[in-house]
């Protein structure tokens, strides 16, 4: 008996083994490969890590431009937190490049591709070490250029002040032409302002000269420091053309310029390692499924000698389980197992008689427990089912608000940006600028505003459609109603572009339609709106009720424009939403928010009609869409 037992056992410690060693085999095969793989992805993060510091020094950059050029406290300390954020952004974008240098010369890339991939890496670090001398170049000339009273700027300053105070009153009419003109030319960067800078400057030379009513001495520190003046505003007008982005060679143009090429010498190298990565872990699953593969199929082979070996004796045992299961399901009498063996089958088979004799006593309870749990089950189906739905109604939301962050923080910043820059000139030079152009100032940030209002708007409908919030509440509307409400509400802005609005005698027939009136509304405000943005000098604007297209169940309405009009492909892009924020400036540089055409589409299905465009270039363009009659 003692021998049998320790036959088997044996037999189990033997299978075991054998199987713990093919698994160590199989992991430690595995951890190589993975530690190879994870290399390879590391390259690949620390490429997108790169890229994320490289978009942030070109984001300091521009905030740097921003800000700093009209801070005063900069020009004073020379210190900058964003110079100090671009200093820590190169620095770690240098520190990346390196430590991809050292992976990649780790790697197991071959010769070739080693060499290809390092080159590439090179090319990013002589990139960006261009694009930080540009960028220091910028640096210098701005503190160079200066601020009020600093740099350029406030010794110009200064020398102004002195010749206000040794002047006389016509020579301060002309002193104060020339800080205008000067004020002209930095705000504008035109250089016209500049000429005539210079040309006062000589006519303020000769009225000094030709002055008999201060003395020498005096007329002598004037000439002296109007000359000083002189050649300040001349290198004030170098730094700017040198700084512009209006010329080829200005540091912006340059800024610009370098980080298309940063960024594309990027690409190229996050492509080449993907390439190559992407070939060696190709290889490196090759072989190790290769590997994976051999291990189980000696494992089966093991598996299969040993367990016969070892299930020999338990068939017998396993016919009476068969049996004994089947008696117990069927509530008949259980008889005893029939083990022909003298070894752990016996008492095997006595500890299943008194397991079987137990399950007895316990089948009935887990019948009971069964009943209930289904009973439960379904009340969970039910919470499930909620839950989903209050999965699916948070996913839309998160869409919306996504949506709602992307282009409150492209749309919104634009034109505020535009109302501080106007804002901010208006504070510096109030005293200097005549009455047209603070009327021009106004109407900027009249346009500024309108642009934020229009946005707020369409953002606000947008997200309540999205969301679900917009009740449809459908009545019977006149739709000459509707065009005479719009009309009214658009006859100023089209007046002042010189646009005539047209209601054609087919859309004054009373013709009653059954929709949603503010949905009705917010179509055709949107269209004409539209349309008075694309629209020029001269241009007409039509609202129409096609009656040879109405039916009995359908109206057909039309706003049309003879307008700049648009390309097949510009409309086929109008109405799709995977498309970020499309938007076209109008006729006179009229932004818009890109969702008013998209909520209109929303509308007019929601209304259970169909809107579709048709537009030519320089002939223009026409909205159909469809309401249900009354």
């Amino acid at each position: 008996m003692k021998v049998l037992l320790a036959s088997m056992r044996s037999r189990f410690i033997l299978v075991i083994f054998t199987f713990i060693l093919l698994m160590a085999l199989s992991t430690l095969t595995a951890l190589w490969f993975l530690d190879r793989n994870n290399n390879l992805k590391n390259l690949i993060v620390d490429q997108e890590k790169l890229a994320i510091h490289l978009l942030k020094v070109i984001n300091i950059e521009h905030d740097f431009i921003h800000y700093e050029s009209t801070n005063a406290k900069f020009f004073e300390t020379s210190h900058s937190e964003y110079l100090k954020k671009h200093k820590i952004a190169i620095d770690s974008a240098h520190q990346l490049i390196d430590k991809m240098a050292v992976v990649i010369s780790q790697s197991f890339y071959e010769p070739s591709a080693k060499t290809i991939i390092s080159t590439h890496n090179q090319q990013v670090k002589k990139a960006l070490s261009y694009y930080e001398q540009v960028f220091d170049t910028l640096v210098k000339l701005t503190i160079q250029k200066g601020f009020k009273d600093f740099g350029v700027e406030g010794q110009m300053r200064q020398q102004i002040l002195f010749l206000e105070k040794n002047s006389t009153l016509n020579e301060l009419n002309l002193l104060n032409k020339i800080r205008r003109n000067e004020k002209d030319f930095m705000l504008r960067k035109d250089t016209l302002y500049a000429t005539q800078v210079l040309d006062d400057i000589a006519e303020f030379e000769v009225i000094l000269k030709k002055n008999s009513a201060i003395k020498d001495s005096v007329k002598k520190a004037n000439l002296s420091i109007l000359k000083q003046y002189k050649e300040k505003f001349q290198l004030l007008v170098n730094i700017e053309q040198a700084i512009s982005s209006k010329t080829q060679n200005g540091v912006y143009e340059k800024l610009k310029q370098q980080g298309d090429v940063l960024s594309n010498v990027l690409e190229q190298y996050a492509k080449a390692v993907n390439d190559f990565s992407n070939i060696q872990i190709a290889r490196a699953r090759i072989s190790f499924l290769i590997i994976v593969g051999l291990t189980l199929l000696a494992s089966l082979l093991g598996g299969y000698y040993f367990i016969s070996r070892i299930t020999k004796p338990l068939t017998v045992l396993s016919k009476d389980i068969v049996r004994i299961t089947g008696d117990l399901l069927n509530d008949h009498e259980i008889l005893k197992t029939e083990a022909s063996t003298n070894d752990e089958i016996v008492q095997l088979s006595s500890a299943f008689e008194l397991l079987i004799k137990e399950m007895q006593k316990q089948l009935v309870d887990i019948r009971t427990t069964t009943n209930e749990l289904e009973a439960q089950n379904a009340d969970l189906t039910v919470i499930n089912e909620q839950i989903a739905q209050s999965e699916d109604k948070l996913k839309k939301l998160n869409t919306v608000k996504n949506k709602f962050l992307s282009i409150i923080s492209h749309d919104l910043r634009s034109p505020l940006n535009s109302i501080m820059g106007f804002l901010d000139a208006l504070e510096r030079y109030a005293n200097i600028f005549t009455p047209d152009e603070t009327q021009q100032f106004s109407r900027d940030m009249q346009r500024s505003v309108k642009r934020i209002l229009d946005l707020l708007e369409n953002l606000l409908q947008w997200s309540l459609s999205h969301t679900g919030e917009i009740e449809y509440k459908p009545e019977v509307v006149n739709v000459a109603d509707i065009f005479e409400e719009n009309i009214q509400l658009y006859e100023k802005s089209a007046q002042d572009k010189k646009i005539m609005l047209i209601v054609e005698p087919s859309a004054k027939v009373v013709t009653m339609v059954e929709a949603d009136r503010n949905m009705f509304n917010f179509i055709v405000r949107n269209l004409l709106s539209n349309a008075i943005k694309f629209s020029r000098a001269d241009d007409r604007i039509m609202l129409n009720l096609l009656p040879e297209n109405n039916t009995e169940n359908e109206a057909h309405i039309t706003v049309s424009d003879t307008g700049v009009g648009m390309t097949q492909e510009q409309i086929s892009k109008l109405f799709q939403s995977n498309i970020q924020n499309i938007s076209t400036l109008g006729t006179n540089k009229e932004k818009g928010t890109g969702l008013g055409l998209l909520l209109c589409k929303e509308f007019v299905e929601r209304n259970g009609g169909k809107i579709w465009i048709e537009s030519q270039i320089n002939i223009g363009t026409t909205v159909h869409f469809t309401l249900k009659k009354a």
